[in-house]
């Protein structure tokens, strides 16, 4: 160690000098895995990372996700001040999916008998659109983008809301999208400010807990919600995402059985029933 040398009977583990290797069998600095191989499809990415996806279908395998949380008997809200956040996950759409949009992310109202906001993330094989609205119908904002047909394509896409700004982004690059909006004298702005501070659970795979509308269709393999505007410009999107200083959740689809990982602190036990798992998923 220490000579600029790698012997061949040494790896990284056990020689400083020497550089990780993807598919020596070995699981070495930098990787979750190693299965001799640099083939994906196989659970074990060609760049040694662990990678799984989850199938929603018809009916979403996800359970709520909390808004709030309990650390040593104490209430934690981390959208107590919530004006800006991103939702992001790697996704492969069913071509047979819902031409109106199923929604990747919502955030459910507490009341639905009263005026607290929502927000989903919708997406098609052709579109994505970032939508807020109170549920008592004086208000609502959406951002639409249309792209080409990525059905049965492994893609990430972003949504995020910094202020009253709202942004698209698709493989790392900025879309451009048409606003519509239903304005009021408690909203005057076409802007995507809509309050979503209230105690409803977000919700993965579907619009909301009263119906099974808008039901996304297709495969997940990451997932993080960050209560932060995270990007300002184009970006190159990470296979696996990681946990940043302002994530409220990041969901690693990396085993092939049981639950979802929750690794921005395990809060919410097992967000999965009835999974469908595969080892296909992204790979840069």
């Amino acid at each position: 160690m220490g000579d600029n040398c790698c012997p061949a009977a040494c790896n990284s583990n056990s020689d400083g000098d020497c550089s990780p290797v993807c598919g020596n069998g070995i699981v070495e600095n930098g990787e979750t895995c190693d299965d001799n191989n640099t083939t994906d499809g196989d659970g074990c990415s060609k760049h040694c990372l662990k990678c799984y996806s989850v199938s929603v279908g018809s009916i979403s395998p996800f359970e709520s996700v909390p808004s709030y949380y309990y650390v040593n008997n104490t209430y934690h809200r981390p959208d107590a001040n919530l004006t800006d956040f991103t939702v992001e996950a790697w996704i492969k759409i069913d071509p047979t999916s819902d031409p109106t949009g199923g929604a990747l992310v919502s955030k459910a109202p507490d009341n639905w008998n009263g005026s607290d906001g929502m927000y989903s993330l919708l997406v098609t094989k052709t579109s994505m659109e970032l939508v807020f609205s109170d549920y008592g119908g004086w208000c609502s904002f959406a951002a639409k983008a249309t792209f080409a047909d990525i059905g049965n394509k492994w893609v990430h896409v972003a949504a995020q809301r910094k202020g009253g700004t709202a942004s698209l982004y698709l493989n790392g690059k900025a879309l451009a999208f048409v606003k519509s909006c239903k304005t009021s004298y408690k909203c005057p702005n076409c802007t995507a400010d809509i309050s979503v501070v209230n105690d409803g659970p977000i919700l993965i795979g579907r619009h909301d807990e009263q119906s099974l509308t808008h039901l996304f269709k297709g495969a997940i393999s990451e997932l993080r919600i960050s209560i932060a505007a995270v990007y300002s410009t184009d970006f190159v999107p990470k296979e696996q995402l990681d946990k940043l200083s302002d994530t409220f959740v990041v969901y690693h689809v990396t085993e092939s059985c049981c639950t979802l990982n929750d690794d921005a602190g395990g809060r919410y036990g097992n967000p999965v029933h009835a999974p469908v798992w595969s080892k296909d998923c992204p790979s840069l």
